[in-house]
């Protein structure tokens, strides 16, 4: 059985607002490691605060900054 990504329109956005600056697989990879960080959280506009904090992750990788999640 295929695991369902719960956050494949959020992904989507990314990779269409993103794809054509930055890798999709750096993309993919900020989306899940910000993910995996509000996993414990309730669920109420969970999906809400992913993306934003993912797209402040790209936004600064974008602009040549490395936030400490992604440098180590």
């Amino acid at each position: 059985m295929t695991k369902i990504d719960r956050l494949w329109s959020v992904r989507m956005d990314l990779h269409a607002r993103f794809g054509a600056d930055l890798p999709i697989g750096l993309i993919d990879a900020i989306l899940d490691g910000v993910a995996r960080r509000w996993e414990s959280s309730p669920a109420f506009f969970r999906t809400v605060l992913i993306e934003r904090e993912a797209v402040e992750e790209l936004e600064h990788r974008l602009h040549g900054g490395m936030t400490s999640s992604l440098a180590a």
